[in-house]
């Protein structure tokens, strides 16, 4: 029998952690798509959240030259 199982993050408030959900009613293994590998996978996770260059608003900012 196997011990693998379908989970979820919840996020709760008033202990400013998450909780940690099973879901019962899934009993599919995941179908992961062949071409994405981890590299892939963080390229499209983070996407418009690399800062790749010195004129990037956020370096701007820590640099006091945000508008």
């Amino acid at each position: 029998m196997s011990k693998e199982k379908w989970v979820q993050l919840c996020w709760n408030a008033d202990r400013r952690d998450y909780d940690v959900a099973v879901a019962e009613g899934i009993t599919s293994k995941p179908n992961w798509p062949e071409d994405l590998n981890i590299s892939k996978l963080l390229k499209l996770g983070f996407a418009d959240k690399i800062i790749n260059s010195p004129e990037h608003d956020y370096v701007k900012q820590l640099r006091g030259l945000a508008e």
